[in-house]
């Protein structure tokens, strides 16, 4: 299996499938396609498996941040540094449908999105839809001001660059790595809040972590089955906070005085649940050894038989407060 970009040679073969994929009113004529590979060739990613096309997605990238009909026929509006990728299509072969096609195609185009520093990547879909992309950290926007092919279809995002809200506090930042990981170092406790039917879900558990070129990776571990796993299942987004150091500081007579010392970290994340024994038996030899000091060993059968979550933390920030001498 290869997941590539597209060249002219694929022309055919892309129409094709496109058309097997929607109705005529919807679906990009062979015409369209070829503008498209002519100005956007490396926003599109193909998946090819036995020699096939077994499924593609495409999208240009733009500096507007809502996806609208006219982008679907100018091809020419595409602007390789702009913020938002767009997703037009999503496109698995009828006779390949349910195999994780549609998804490896997704993910590769999300990474590559994540790695030229986009705001994020946006697509519509139709509502039946929504759960599958809900999976990957898409949030529903409500009904697009896109009425392509006469349809119906909502605005999905996903952010890949959120803004940090300025700290009020300067003075208690927290911006060097050292001083975070101490904060890492000290916490066993991670707070991990989720959504659950629009209302905030908060549950505390352990974790270890290691850092990605520069991005804080946590891994966490539970069961198999419960809330918190079909929360992640339905909005994989999550918010991460551990905090540790914690004292109080006396105003002796004066209530108003009293004050805390403390040191936390803070930041958004994707919560993605590992499949392969390998990447869980690392997760938690990670967790383990964050937690005791001690490096255990790992059966197949232990790491198979718990769910190991890897998030990759983003915006992440730090804010401490020193006793007072």
């Amino acid at each position: 299996m290869t997941i590539r970009h597209a060249t002219m040679d694929d022309l055919k073969v892309l129409a094709q499938l496109e058309a097997s994929c929607f109705p005529p009113s919807e679906a990009a004529s062979e015409e369209q396609l070829c503008k498209r590979i002519q100005f956007y060739g490396n926003h599109f990613w193909l998946l090819y498996e036995e020699g096939e096309l077994r499924a593609f997605a495409d999208g240009f990238v733009s500096d507007q941040p809502d996806l609208s009909d006219d982008m679907y026929a100018h091809a020419d509006q595409h602007r390789e540094n702009g913020a938002w990728q767009m997703i037009f299509g999503v496109n698995t072969h009828p006779a390949h449908r349910n195999q994780g096609y549609a998804t490896k195609v997704l993910k590769r185009a999300i990474a590559e999105s994540r790695e030229q520093g986009r705001c994020g990547v946006v697509l519509t879909c139709k509502e039946n839809m929504i759960p599958f992309y809900r999976r990957f950290g898409f949030e529903d926007e409500g009904v697009s001001v896109s009425e392509h092919g006469g349809a119906c279809w909502h605005q999905m995002r996903l952010m890949l660059k959120h803004q940090k809200p300025e700290m009020r506090r300067k003075d208690r930042e927290v911006t060097n790595k050292e001083d975070i990981e101490r904060i890492l170092d000290s916490g066993r406790i991670v707070h991990l809040g989720l959504m659950d039917a629009g209302v905030p879900y908060v549950v505390p558990l352990h974790y270890g972590y290691e850092w990605e070129n520069g991005t804080l990776i946590l891994f966490l571990h539970s069961a198999k089955a419960g809330h918190k796993l079909d929360l992640v299942r339905r909005n994989p987004a999550c918010f991460v906070e551990i905090d540790c150091e914690m004292n109080i500081i006396s105003g002796e007579d004066n209530p108003c005085r009293y004050g805390a010392a403390y040191a936390s970290v803070m930041g958004k994340g994707i919560v993605e649940i590992l499949n392969n024994t390998e990447e869980k038996i690392h997760g938690l030899k990670t967790l383990m050894l964050h937690q005791t000091g001690r490096m255990f060993h790992f059966e197949e059968d232990a790491a198979n038989a718990v769910c190991v979550w890897r998030i990759k933390v983003d915006s992440l920030s730090g804010k401490q407060r020193k006793m007072p001498e």
